[in-house]
């Protein structure tokens, strides 16, 4: 169940970066809060900073809470790249996690949207019924943190975001649902609430119970809050339906 935060969380809890930041630089400092079933089970930190149309993103998403009692939990996500019309581009990503004295480390390289190299470490023997990643699912992806960072000329609720995280390409798909307020220390405005749909294309089991769960529901949801600056989108409240309750993922700090 950790290992699947660590993922769940690196997908969907993101700093704030305004692509439309100036040559002097900017950023800032976001901390998130994850519940399970209504219990605090992990914090993370997520720190961003965007300079000469480059941009770099550092967070460690932890065990806090009720966890923090039953596993020694810790991961760290990075990612960098370019900023080209607004929009970030990925160049490399990476994700590792460690449990007790379990590690492993996702790495992707990007080009233009197309993945040119991914590696996993330690690798794992494939189960029968995995589903292979074919080459034409590393075409037009993004990492899972820049790639639901939205520009603000796009506006919330992308209607599709393709994402690959190194070992499992996924879509979602997203509609507006309705507009709430939002309140967070650094931030006092309002969300756009965008209803998610998860589907996993490739690198997955198909028998994985977690994976089905997530893909057969219609409860996940994610809100969008635009920066003080103007700048882009980003997510400050992530709901994840599970088969041990509801995920929620959810800022408590926002800077921009």
């Amino acid at each position: 169940m950790m290992r699947r935060l660590a993922l769940l969380g690196a997908l969907c809890v993101l700093p704030v970066l305004n692509p439309q930041a100036s040559a002097e630089g900017g950023g800032g400092t976001t901390e998130y809060k994850v519940t399970l079933a209504g219990f605090t089970v992990a914090g993370a930190t997520f720190v961003s900073r965007i300079d000469n149309s480059a941009f770099t993103i550092n967070g460690r998403i932890k065990a806090r809470g009720i966890a923090d009692l039953f596993t020694d939990f810790d991961a760290t996500a990075d990612v960098r790249g370019a900023v080209r019309d607004g929009r970030l581009a990925p160049v490399q990503y990476a994700l590792a996690y460690k449990k007790g004295k379990k590690r492993r480390k996702f790495t992707v390289a990007f080009d233009n949207g197309n993945v040119t190299s991914s590696e996993v470490v330690p690798s794992k023997r494939r189960p029968k019924d995995w589903v292979d990643v074919q080459p034409a699912h590393l075409v037009g992806v993004a990492d899972p943190i820049s790639g639901l960072i939205l520009p603000p000329n796009e506006g919330a609720c992308p209607k599709q975001v393709s994402l690959f995280d190194g070992e499992t390409r996924m879509e979602l798909t997203m509609s507006f649902r309705y507009m709430r307020k939002f309140s967070a220390a650094g931030y006092k405005g309002e969300a756009a609430v965008c209803s998610v749909n998860f589907k996993p294309e490739a690198g997955y089991k198909k028998s994985d119970k977690d994976m089905r769960y997530l893909a057969d529901s219609s409860g996940m949801e994610i809100w969008f809050a635009r920066t003080a600056s103007g700048g882009a989108y980003a997510p400050v409240h992530v709901d994840i339906p599970t088969r041990a309750g509801s995920l929620v993922i959810r800022a408590v700090r926002f800077e921009g």
